[in-house]
């Protein structure tokens, strides 16, 4: 199956990703198209992928610590 990522606000993605690390942008980017597939539904789209992006800063205190 296809899946799309339609319009996404890459300015939005971009802002949302503040100072991730590689590691977390890709596991984020894997856990927003995770969801999309486990929801059925066929695009992805900018609030999924910043969704995503929050959650890894969440779960990483630290981080947002030395910023």
């Amino acid at each position: 199956a296809d899946f799309v990522a339609k319009d996404i606000d890459w300015k939005a993605v971009q802002s949302a990703a503040g100072n991730l690390s590689f590691a977390d942008l890709a596991r984020a980017s894997q856990d927003a198209a995770k969801d999309m597939v486990l929801d059925d539904r066929p695009a992805l789209a900018t609030s999924d992928i910043v969704f995503a992006l929050e959650q890894r800063k969440s779960s990483r205190p630290s981080l947002m610590e030395h910023q």
